[in-house]
């Protein structure tokens, strides 16, 4: 790659045939680039934050000593009564302090794959067990695979709750499995 130097800033130039496939490069570091489509780099940031902020979940000791003061105080957050019970395998939350709650409170199940979670382009916050992610999963995409549909025609199809299928589809959406398009349609992205 030929090297371009404009107003004393170093730049890489894209041989011809990478520039027509409209591919976009992501500097990391150094010497260090990501190459790909606007989807793939866009899927890579998002994980990339998702990590961070599930990194930054964990819990930290100014965290926990936060925590015990809060308790004593007699400010304990609880997390929405809105949400669905437990057994029903799916949360969504509404804001970033209430997924935080959630996430620290199933920190294990995050971390040994038993719950898979996501926040949405909406800025809700989407958690859902992998063993009904994985069922219904393969359900949707059989749907999908027929042509885009939205929540709602996938819910009416399988007779389910719009945000068990909105949950089970954000999170496909961050794997890469599915697409959303706008008007919040979807589409299998196979």
């Amino acid at each position: 790659m030929k090297k371009i130097v404009i107003e004393g800033k170093e730049y890489l130039e894209l041989p011809k045939d990478l520039r027509r496939k409209k591919l976009l490069i992501l500097r990391l570091d150094d010497g260090l680039y990501v190459v790909g489509t606007e989807d793939q780099v866009r899927s890579l940031v998002k994980r990339q934050v998702s990590y961070l902020a599930y990194k930054k979940l964990q819990g930290t000791p100014r965290r926990e000593r936060e925590e015990k003061r809060s308790e004593r105080e007699g400010r304990i957050i609880k997390a929405p009564q809105t949400s669905p019970p437990k057994d029903s395998g799916y949360w969504i939350f509404d804001t970033e302090q209430e997924a935080m709650i959630f996430s620290r409170k199933h920190l294990e199940e995050f971390q040994t794959g038993d719950i898979k979670g996501i926040r949405g382009f909406d800025g809700k916050f989407y958690a859902v067990r992998t063993r009904l992610y994985n069922y219904y999963l393969v359900k949707i995409l059989d749907l999908l695979r027929e042509g885009p549909k939205t929540v709602g025609e996938i819910a009416s199809i399988l007779k389910k709750d719009k945000n068990l299928v909105k949950a089970v589809l954000e999170v496909a959406r961050e794997e890469g499995l599915v697409i959303e398009r706008s008007g919040g349609v979807y589409e299998y992205a196979g």
